[in-house]
């Protein structure tokens, strides 16, 4: 009997609604095809996989897939710790997403079949159920109704949540915490390159980032993931201005060089802009460029330094390092921009 109240709650989920509104107008899940049901699994399973890497114990604890596929998964891809686990995740998941429970599964579920705890396990994590409600919703009547559920499901997608006690935290604690020098062209003279300190580091348990760019210091708030990009919204602590930093990481543990983009405003004008960024490591530690200042150079000049030379080089090639958001109000004004190309 309780099973009915799952599916129900399932069938009910705005996310589900929403993703299935993309596909197709039908609403009778009796009359769905296989297609329709892997559909509806590759959505379940994307929100699993971003749950397990937050609270791994899902995995370890066997609540929602059994030890012996844990241990044969862990031989075949020689996982030694749940961290393993989830880095693989991490890394597969907008590749081919773990499969955790199937289309054909669920198919099988509205047509009758007999449902197996651990895929049931499966949908009431997915539900944001907590575990001490699980019997209740398997064999019982659920202390929680359906429509709070889809209350409790509303909000931002867990990618943007602080990545405190998190193997997102973990990872970027392990690999990307550290002293960079970022370079960009600078927004008032773009035959300049801005050279700044920017540091990555673990603070009060969460990620941070802190950088000191034309003469202004930021300091940001915690990191957050949006696919494989770090996001740091940064304030500025001389004046009242965010400056954001997404930065791709892509599916790199060991790296050498990041290219993001930011956005901010320009100290003079204050014009909306987008800032191609190129991040160089140097080290793992945190205090080394710590008293080191900003420097700007001339993007014409040769320079013994390699990095700076490579760099400079790589700007050298680039067609569009910024995007200004100037001011524009009509229609003519945008005829003006195409005939005024210095705009």
């Amino acid at each position: 009997m309780g099973f009915l109240h799952i599916k129900r709650a399932i069938e009910h989920d705005e996310r589900i609604l929403s993703y299935l509104s993309l596909r197709t107008s039908r609403l009778e899940w009796q009359s769905f095809t296989r297609s329709h049901f892997n559909y509806i699994s590759n959505y379940i399973n994307s929100f699993i996989t971003e749950k397990v890497i937050e609270d791994p114990r899902l995995v370890l604890e066997s609540l929602i897939i059994g030890k012996d596929f844990y241990y044969s998964l862990s031989e075949k891809y020689e996982f030694r710790t749940i961290e393993d686990f989830t880095d693989f995740l991490i890394t597969h998941k907008n590749k081919l997403p773990f499969s955790w429970i199937s289309g054909k599964t669920i198919q099988s579920y509205w047509n009758n079949g007999e449902p197996k705890q651990l895929k049931l396990n499966v949908l009431l994590v997915f539900l944001n159920i907590s575990q001490k409600e699980w019997d209740n919703w398997k064999y019982g009547t659920p202390q929680i109704t359906v429509d709070q559920v889809g209350v409790e499901n509303t909000g931002l997608p867990s990618e943007y949540n602080v990545l405190k006690n998190s193997s997102y935290h973990n990872i970027l604690s392990k690999y990307y915490t550290g002293s960079y020098h970022l370079y960009y062209v600078n927004t008032n003279n773009n035959n300049k390159i801005v050279k700044a300190p920017f540091i990555i580091k673990e603070e009060d348990g969460a990620i941070i980032a802190e950088t000191c760019t034309e003469g202004h210091r930021y300091r940001s708030f915690p990191a957050k993931i949006i696919q494989r990009n770090i996001y740091f919204l940064c304030k500025n602590l001389d004046w009242d201005e965010f400056e954001t930093h997404l930065i791709n990481i892509g599916l790199e543990t060991k790296p050498e060089i990041l290219f993001g983009v930011s956005i901010a405003l320009t100290v003079k004008e204050g014009l909306p802009v987008g800032i191609k960024n190129v991040f160089v490591k140097q080290s793992a530690d945190i205090n080394i460029l710590k008293e080191v200042e900003e420097k700007t150079i001339d993007l014409n000049q040769n320079e013994s330094d390699e990095e700076e030379s490579v760099v400079l080089n790589y700007f050298k090639q680039q067609q569009n390092s910024i995007h200004y958001a100037n001011h524009c109000r009509s229609f003519e004004d945008l005829k003006n921009f195409v005939n005024n190309k210095d705009n």
